[in-house]
């Protein structure tokens, strides 16, 4: 039986969540959902339950019967969706095995070996693909992005890591745009449109990134988690006061690094935006699936698209983007 004291409870943009488990792992999930912690939560609510197992033993969690498809690239993650019974299995190199039930808005993980090199992969792609499943069945729909917000729009950074996103959040953060997330936010749909909600989850920082600001430089001091080439640090410990919980769309921006002295901001066409975009839908049940693609056409449609060439003109930026989100 687990103990109510076991049980970390948060509100998550009026959603409840509730992790069970090991204290190691209650305690590296909330790292990322410490603003959204509770007390109390009402009966509907989504449940995360972690068990251990030894390294010998069996895992507690096994695929469905019948046939699996396949919703990502082979490889160390093996995720299958099991259309019959509505869940998704994944399995990440046998290290972690989880079973995401949107029925009963319920993962079960199985975690193997549990220790501290397991517990970035347990409070991070572990914990957040089967969130942003569980969401999506509730109208809330994931996009990994950096995320500001200046004068209640979105500013949102889109790309693949090793784009400059980080970088590029800092800039503005520390120049006076709030803070909507590092990694990821999430759409729902409001009366007036899309809303774009707020995870501000740990900041993820290379040393690169780091040694651009001098503000940062006591950041170098902090460990690095096992197999992680980046240092987190909460958001609030570095700009108090900066947290935004939602605004409405602004800007949509793919940057990449250029290199060159002066960056270049090239408009692009929505079309061309939502399909890159597209990797953010978890190919799961089709009504959600499909839910998840309208919100994405909905942000494109209400947000000004830009690709990004990122110079070494970070001084510039602030007011290119302060400018363009004003005529948005």
């Amino acid at each position: 039986m687990v103990m109510d004291s076991d049980v970390a409870k948060y509100s998550f943009h009026g959603i409840g969540i509730a992790v069970s488990g090991a204290e190691g792992v209650r305690t590296a999930i909330r790292s990322r959902l410490e603003p959204f912690s509770v007390d109390e939560l009402q009966d509907d609510h989504i449940r995360f339950e972690y068990r251990s197992v030894g390294v010998s033993d069996d895992h507690v969690v096994t695929p469905p019967s019948g046939k699996g498809r396949p919703v990502e690239e082979p490889g160390a993650v093996h995720t299958l969706y099991f259309e019959s019974q509505d869940q998704l299995y994944i399995d990440y190199a046998d290290r972690i095995r989880l079973l995401c039930d949107p029925r009963r808005s319920h993962v079960l993980l199985s975690v193997r070996d549990r220790g501290e090199s397991n517990e970035w992969w347990t409070s991070h792609p572990a914990f957040t693909v089967p969130l942003a499943e569980l969401l999506k069945r509730r109208g809330l729909f994931g996009l990994h992005t950096s995320a500001l917000s200046i004068d209640g729009k979105a500013v949102l950074f889109a790309g693949d890591s090793g784009a400059g996103k980080s970088t590029l959040m800092v800039t503005l953060v520390r120049k006076g745009f709030g803070y909507l997330g590092d990694d990821m936010v999430f759409l729902r749909k409001g009366p007036h449109g899309m809303r774009v909600l707020g995870f501000p989850d740990e900041i993820d920082l290379t040393d690169e990134t780091i040694a651009l600001f001098n503000e940062l430089d006591h950041l170098m001091s902090l460990p690095k988690s096992e197999g992680w080439h980046k240092r987190q640090v909460r958001p609030e410990q570095l700009y108090p006061g900066k947290m935004v919980s939602e605004c409405k769309p602004g800007l949509l921006i793919f940057p990449k690094i250029s290199g060159k002295a002066s960056s270049v901001l090239k408009p692009m066409n929505s079309t061309e935006a939502l399909l890159q975009l597209l990797s953010n839908i978890i190919r799961t049940d089709s009504a959600s699936s499909q839910n998840h693609l309208d919100a994405l056409t909905a942000l494109v449609k209400e947000s000004k698209c830009y690709r990004l060439e990122t110079g070494r003109d970070f001084d510039a930026l602030p007011e290119l983007f302060r400018g363009i989100a004003g005529s948005a």
